[in-house]
């Protein structure tokens, strides 16, 4: 999934090497975050290293779907971990918003709600957002 930021740079969730990828409105990288190859987690966009599978806070496995809250933080929603996490504009961890999805392929964020589509489960999950 792509979605451009509020500064316009593109956002990729990049299923294949388990990162989120940011690119600036003239296709320039910027970086990257989620787990590095080594099992430690970014801490802000990364422009070299690898990225791994990983179920830890801040890491990804399988990111499919991305969505941005109304004060920009990043959310992204997991197929393989089967949750939602939260990141700020500068790429740093900030929370698990939902977990136990099976499957799935988007997210939206409205009106302080988080709307998952989890195929495995068959339905619409609707988490209120504080």
């Amino acid at each position: 999934t792509a979605y451009f930021d509020n500064q316009g740079n593109l956002l990729v969730s990049d299923y294949n090497s388990n990162s989120l990828l940011k690119f600036s409105d003239d296709g320039k990288f910027l970086g990257w975050i989620g787990a590095k190859s080594d099992g430690t987690i970014t801490d802000g966009w990364e422009k070299a290293g690898l990225a791994g599978a990983s179920s830890k806070l801040g890491g990804f496995d399988k990111p499919i779907a991305l969505d941005l809250s109304e004060n920009g933080d990043i959310v992204i929603f997991e197929f393989g971990n089967g949750r939602v996490q939260e990141f700020s504009k500068e790429g740093k961890f900030i929370d698990v918003l939902a977990s136990g999805f099976n499957g799935g392929y988007d997210i939206k964020i409205r009106e302080k709600k988080l709307y998952v589509v989890d195929t495995g489960n068959k339905m619409v999950k609707i988490v209120p957002l504080l």
